[in-house]
């Protein structure tokens, strides 16, 4: 895993309260689907698994100093572009995808990656994360499996 010594940005966090609900704190604090931001608690046992796959830059909140954000590198083949529901612009090119379906063979029991056919594309993980994340009891992010064929 490359990790970077740059700042990504200066963000300020809505860790304390929103809209009037107090907010929870979690051990992967959300910017989207396509970045894992993660807490040092997380962080320590999540990197071996985020490794090779990833680019991790420190990111500089006023609220929170300690995080990380991973940049996941590892690109796969593996959407099944007819299983799924994909919406294309005019030019043929992926605007959306509302229901994802993978290819098994593709996937190579991966831990995280993003899909290489899609477009700008959210992250994905394996059961070997999933398990990592549920085993060490970390809270704020909750996974919903996809098909494969």
């Amino acid at each position: 895993m490359q990790r970077s010594a740059k700042s990504s940005g200066l963000f300020e966090g809505m860790t304390q309260e929103a809209n009037g609900h107090q907010l929870k704190e979690s051990d992967a604090p959300w910017l989207g689907g396509h970045a894992l931001i993660l807490r040092p608690r997380a962080l320590a046992v999540l990197a071996p698994l985020l490794g090779p796959y990833s680019e991790a830059y420190r990111v500089d909140c006023v609220n929170d100093s300690d995080l990380e954000m991973f940049n996941v590198t590892r690109m796969l083949d593996a959407l099944d572009v007819a299983a799924s529901e994909v919406r294309r612009f005019k030019s043929g090119e992926i605007m959306r995808i509302n229901r994802y379906v993978l290819r098994a063979a593709a996937l190579h029991g991966e831990d995280i990656f993003k899909l290489a056919d899609a477009g700008p594309s959210r992250f994905f993980v394996g059961q070997g994360l999933v398990d990592a994340w549920t085993t060490n009891g970390f809270v704020g992010l909750s996974f919903r499996q996809v098909d494969q064929r």
